[in-house]
């Protein structure tokens, strides 16, 4: 485990300046985030991802998985499913103790072919008011290995965000009842999802509140249909100690770690060895002590927003609390029409905050918090 005392004594004096880079200001001296770094280090399942469950039941495609999953035996297991489209016209409810397993992440598929309108409470944070694909609500040790979780591959690939920000709209060619989140974990505890792609969500690919403990590994996020305000998100709500641990995020609209509620803390959330090509926001009083690591975030050249955000006053964002962390990481942007590159959080000698205040326009929203001294990991240690 780390000790961060020794840092916070002498803050670095370091100001990055220079061609194609912006200043970024210090911050001021904080009390040792100790307790942050011993929280970091449970981030993810509690005792790791299990390899010893027994497989329990076999399924084909055209096969009731959720009559398997519903059947299953209470000590749980793995649930096989061979190649092919596993096609899902309703939620997919998985149990406590329940692991689906593809044959790979290619050739085994969930196919979601539900639709559903725009709920009238827009934002994802309550599942219940959305249309989910495959949804962990109030379950423990259940988990989602080496498969696809794609929506209706027969609709149009969904615009890439690189042609402009045209292509930040929901209900593209009239279809105004694609409003659907792929997989939602709701309430859970110890679950995981990992060796897998999400491909052209409906909305939100991946929304993940009120949980504990969660392991997201090895995820390639691809794309979705809905792409407008409020839609194409992953989000972490009101939940700690979820690890994002290479993955990677592209073609969708943003992410979001945020939580209004100091006594519902988002906080010990780790993201790391992770590549996020749409900006991350970090919004609310009770989003504090939060990890980012070896991570790059990079935003399309023509996208007129930072890269990383910490509350956007005009949307009336409130910024983060104390204690969101960043080492090792890359997070840039070029600006539109020639205008220069910035790069911030890129010093491999120096840690950083996030602002816990709105970034002006065209600054950084990082501050520099404390030296290095060739840390190998805030998480794990040199």
């Amino acid at each position: 485990m780390i000790r961060l005392h020794p840092i916070i004594t002498a803050l670095c004096a370091l100001c990055l300046a220079g061609p194609g880079l912006l200043p970024v200001t210090r911050a001021a001296v904080h009390p040792p985030p100790a307790t942050a770094a011993a929280e970091w280090i449970r981030a993810g399942i509690t005792g790791g991802v299990p390899s010893d469950r027994p497989v329990i039941a076999t399924v084909r495609t055209g096969d009731d998985l959720q009559s398997v999953i519903d059947h299953a035996p209470d000590a749980g297991g793995i649930i096989l499913l061979q190649e092919g489209d596993h096609v899902l016209t309703q939620t997919l409810r998985l149990r406590s103790g329940i692991v689906l397993r593809g044959k790979d992440r290619v050739s085994s598929r969930l196919v979601i072919l539900q639709r559903a309108p725009k709920p009238a409470r827009a934002y994802a944070e309550v599942p219940d008011d959305w249309t989910v694909g495959v949804l962990f609500q109030k379950i423990a040790h259940a988990g989602l290995e080496h498969l696809t979780v794609i929506y209706d591959p027969s609709l149009p690939v969904p615009v890439a965000p690189a042609l402009g920000p045209a292509t930040y709209v929901d209900d593209a060619g009239g279809r105004d009842n694609l409003h659907v989140i792929s997989v939602a974990f709701a309430g859970a505890q110890d679950c995981w999802l990992t060796q897998c792609f999400i491909t052209n969500a409906g909305s939100h690919p991946l929304m993940i509140s009120d949980s504990r403990h969660l392991t997201v590994r090895n995820l390639g996020i691809n794309g979705t249909h809905n792409r407008g305000p409020g839609s194409g998100q992953v989000g972490l709500f009101r939940s700690e100690h979820v690890l994002f641990d290479q993955v990677t995020l592209r073609d969708i609209n943003n992410c979001v770690i945020h939580t209004d509620l100091i006594a519902q803390p988002c906080r010990y959330n780790v993201i790391t060895d992770s590549r996020f090509e749409v900006d991350l926001r970090l919004h609310g009083a009770g989003t504090r002590d939060n990890l980012i690591e070896r991570t790059a975030i990079a935003v399309p050249p023509w996208l007129e927003r930072t890269p990383l955000s910490p509350g956007n006053a005009k949307a009336h964002e409130p910024p983060p609390g104390a204690g969101n962390l960043l080492f090792l990481c890359t997070v840039t942007r070029d600006f539109a029409s020639g205008q220069r590159a910035f790069s911030m959080a890129d010093n491999p000698n120096l840690i950083y905050q996030v602002l816990q205040r709105h970034a002006r326009e065209r600054e950084p929203s990082v501050e520099i918090f404390a030296p290095a001294q060739a840390l190998g990991s805030l998480r794990l240690g040199p």
